[in-house]
């Protein structure tokens, strides 16, 4: 299931492909920005909450200013997380993840607050009212 909203607000397109995570002019297609994530191919997800781009790929997590594209913070996951299509949801000041056997909570910056292991579990799905992210498939 796909989720977005509409803004209107932003004038940067965010991409993600083969670890990297790219933010285009809107209107001229123009790359202003570049960030490699520096992970083993990997699906990318990407979420933007207001003013930060978060980014997962393998079992790492990237905090980038929308504007700038610049690195606020990267984090290493779990290990048994590498390799797998992960699922971000964002509810206030927490950032929600899955994928890989593990459900993590961490805040926009990137501390994290609580993680939880299923073992056994690979594709995931998450959800608040009103907001749903599911991956298309797991990745591998």
């Amino acid at each position: 299931m796909a989720v977005y909203r509409e803004s209107g607000r932003g004038q940067l397109l965010v991409t993600a492909f083969a670890s990297q995570v790219v933010a285009l002019d809107r209107m001229t297609g123009e790359v202003r920005w570049n960030v490699n994530l520096r992970t083993l191919s990997a699906p990318v997800e990407v979420v933007i909450d207001d003013d930060i781009v978060i980014a997962c790929a393998g079992s790492v997590i990237a905090f980038i200013e929308y504007a700038s594209g610049a690195v606020v913070n990267r984090i290493e996951r779990d290990p048994r997380t590498a390799g797998w299509r992960h699922v971000m949801i964002v509810d206030g000041q927490h950032l929600y993840v899955a994928g890989g056997g593990v459900v993590a909570c961490y805040t926009r910056t990137g501390v994290l607050v609580w993680e939880r292991l299923f073992a056994g579990a690979d594709s995931f799905a998450l959800a608040f009212p009103h907001k749903v992210r599911q991956a298309d498939h797991s990745g591998r």
